[in-house]
């Protein structure tokens, strides 16, 4: 959808812009050959809006592309981590620090592995909180 957005929004500057100086070019012997080259710069527009627009990358179609997932588990680690101090905030538990670490999967998941909570709280209450709020294999509380 954006792309026909772009080639409607290039095609009406151009015609705005053509018009324009359609209405500046000079009458008498030079006006045709001035609406020519106006008409022609027109059409160039055009056809170079919808060339940007037709590209395929037939090497996004690769099967055999191999995916990064450094930044997936960077994303998870630090979503979970809000998460996990908006639970101990909301239940007003005071803590230094979390650390999240997340792993992949044999079906190529995403999952929490351990979760890291330093706190002088009671860490019985922590664990309880933590696992209420994100799946985890492990809470440690130190």
């Amino acid at each position: 959808m954006t792309y026909i957005t772009q080639i409607v929004m290039g095609l009406s500057a151009a015609a705005i812009f053509i018009g324009a100086l359609f209405m500046l070019s000079p009458s008498g012997n030079m006006n045709k050959s001035v609406r020519y080259i106006f008409t022609l710069v027109f059409l160039c527009a055009c056809v170079s809006l919808f060339l940007k627009t037709g590209k395929v990358d037939f090497k996004s179609f690769s099967s055999e592309r191999k995916i990064d997932y450094t930044s997936a588990l960077k994303l998870t680690e630090t979503q979970a981590e809000r998460i996990c101090a908006a639970a101990l905030n909301d239940n007003n538990i005071s803590f230094n620090k979390i650390s999240v670490i997340t792993d992949i999967n044999e079906s190529s998941g995403i999952f929490i592995s351990n979760v890291f909570i330093r706190s002088d709280a009671n860490p019985d209450q922590i664990k309880k909180i933590i696992k209420q709020t994100v799946i985890t294999k492990e809470v440690t509380v130190e």
